[in-house]
């Protein structure tokens, strides 16, 4: 299944250092999860239950790291059930490409077996 949403904030303007409260997170990313959250809403995308891989495109246009998207582009999927928790997500590759907003692919992975 692929999500088309906006593009995150870098992790470095996700979060804002207050005096005396501490790292918080800024207006900027809650604008953006706000966002991200109704568009998900729309594309009514199916749930992954247990493993999964991730591949995510960024405009051409993205400016700076494009690997410091990718812990948005996560945490909007568990926090919207997308996915479970991190902890399931067997890689992500990410890179710039001919779209005008983030897409995600994401793909359920078969259980690997452990030693």
């Amino acid at each position: 299944m692929t999500l088309r949403l906006p593009v995150p904030p870098s992790v470095n303007a996700a979060y804002a250092n207050v005096p005396g409260v501490g790292r918080i997170t800024s207006r900027r990313y809650k604008k953006w999860q706000t966002q991200a959250g109704w568009e998900i809403l729309v594309q009514r995308p199916m749930r992954v239950f247990g493993p999964y891989e991730l591949m995510i495109t960024l405009p051409l246009s993205t400016r700076g790291d494009v690997t410091n998207r990718i812990k948005a582009a996560e945490d909007i999927l568990v926090k919207h059930h997308i996915t479970p928790d991190d902890r399931f997500c067997e890689g992500v590759t990410i890179r710039r490409g001919d779209v005008t907003e983030m897409e995600i692919e994401i793909r359920a992975v078969e259980k690997r077996k452990t030693a």
